[in-house]
């Protein structure tokens, strides 16, 4: 079923048992997204459904009031007057920054939290710095060498390598042999200690991207309103 899909380890999620007015009104993105993505007519097909991993999300790096940050020698630097919430940013809050309905829940919350930092930090009557008039012109330029490049590998190629290695060898059900199987593949190596964030710094000049890392927060803002519960092992 579906002459878009070719993989065969998958199963059927059947919807047509349901009137085609009900799907039109109540499940429209999946019946699209069963179009566009497996050529399946939900109205007369069941949409094959390959197994697949809870994605990583990431973005520019905030606290919890929603400054950006940076990360220098092991302490947090808050960059002064810049802010994001949302799909923009990374609160790295366990739920948060995700697509959907936390993603709604991630602006009310990250947003709320930096117009009461700005409420707190700006005066009346501040002043802000002169603009240049080439202001953001360096932003649009790095956007037309992404969406202008010529290389020798499609993005949809490359996207679709990237999902087949992560099907494979880091789907839901994971096993050491098959998680060093997909890492070797793309010659990377674990670390030792992988619970920790994952920083990259791009040149704008040269492309060169710098990866540096950010421990994780373990502990809550206030401890005796809530207290930490530390990680264990996942077991079955």
């Amino acid at each position: 079923m579906g002459k878009f899909f070719t993989v065969s380890d998958h199963v059927y999620l059947q919807l047509h048992h349901l009137p085609p007015e009900q799907l039109k009104q109540r499940l429209p993105g999946i019946s699209e997204t069963a179009m566009i993505f497996a050529g399946v007519d939900v109205t007369k097909e069941p949409i094959p459904v390959l197994p697949t991993v809870h994605y990583n999300m990431g973005g520019t790096p905030t606290n919890y009031r929603g400054e950006v940050i940076t990360h220098h020698n092991g302490q947090d630097k808050v960059v002064p007057g810049l802010f994001a919430a949302g799909e923009a940013s990374c609160a790295s809050v366990h739920g948060a920054n995700r697509l959907g309905a936390n993603s709604l829940l991630d602006i009310v919350v990250f947003g709320r939290a930096c117009a009461l930092t700005i409420k707190d930090i700006a005066k009346p009557g501040d002043t802000q710095a002169p603009l240049k008039d080439s202001t953001g012109e360096q932003s649009i330029a790095n956007l037309d060498q992404v969406r202008y490049a010529n290389g020798p590998t499609p993005t949809a190629e490359l996207r679709l390598r990237m999902q087949k290695c992560m099907q494979k060898n880091a789907a839901v059900f994971r096993q050491k042999n098959t998680l060093e199987e997909g890492m070797c593949s793309k010659k990377l190596s674990f670390e030792q200690h992988w619970r920790k964030h994952t920083l990259a710094a791009t040149d704008t000049s040269t492309g060169a991207t710098t990866l540096t890392y950010r421990p994780v927060i373990d502990h809550t803002l206030d401890g005796r309103e809530c207290k930490t519960v530390p990680p264990i092992i996942r077991t079955y």
